[in-house]
């Protein structure tokens, strides 16, 4: 059979007929293990699979392609005890719980050049809480948006992908390190690995801000 390495969803299609399938031995006339079909446990050898396959497969790139960056790339981590302790708390609450959790208990696991040099912090950790990176950003230089409310901005779209919902496009701006250059993060992308964690890419789209009028440059096309 076909299995596509790098796609959770092959891989876990590969790991219950593995486990599971009456014939996928043939000569052994039954299943190897007594794993219910699609079970938790299939689940869970299906993610453990996929992790240890992405450590050693190749890039799909060759060596000498070439990209850049247009716009700041992170990604955040939840472990799935967080996720469902946001999903089970009252509405009136949950954006503060998630808000909680996501500070206290979000690690780093994903990042670019350009989201070290927009938090002017070279040598981001893999594993670094969430709270570490943004207590780091506050601290550094003079910022006349010290009381942005970007971090509440991001902690809604983290809440509502955790609940499997599409976040919400909330534009709270955050300065960039020139001064001159604001940007919005903006969760593009939830993945949740079965019994571990989700996983949430956040981008930051930049904004041109007009100081004198106080207000967001938008470019319109021509009639």
């Amino acid at each position: 059979m076909n299995v596509n390495a790098r796609e959770l969803v092959d891989i876990q299609k590969f790991t219950n007929q593995l486990l599971t399938g009456p014939d996928f031995f043939r000569s052994y006339g039954a299943p190897i293990t007594q794993h219910a079909p699609n079970s938790q446990r299939v689940a869970a050898a299906a993610a453990d699979l996929c992790q240890k396959l992405q450590a050693v497969i190749p890039p799909l790139a060759p060596p000498s392609h070439e990209e850049w960056p247009a716009y700041p790339f992170l990604q955040l981590q939840l472990d799935n005890v967080h996720v469902e302790a946001i999903k089970a708390t009252p509405t009136a609450d949950r954006l503060k719980k998630a808000t909680e959790l996501l500070q206290k208990e979000g690690v780093v696991s994903g990042y670019d050049k350009e989201a070290e040099r927009l938090f002017n912090s070279p040598g981001f950790e893999k594993g670094m809480r969430f709270e570490t990176l943004v207590s780091t950003w506050a601290e550094k230089a003079e910022r006349n948006d010290s009381q942005s409310r970007w971090v509440e901005s991001l902690c809604r779209q983290v809440m509502e992908g955790a609940r499997w919902r599409f976040p919400p496009v909330v534009w709270e701006l955050m300065q960039g390190i020139d001064g001159d250059t604001w940007y919005a993060p903006i969760v593009t992308r939830v993945r949740r690995l079965p019994g571990q964690h989700m996983q949430f890419d956040v981008y930051f789209f930049k904004f041109d801000v007009d100081d004198e009028k106080q207000a967001v440059k938008i470019g319109l096309p021509e009639a």
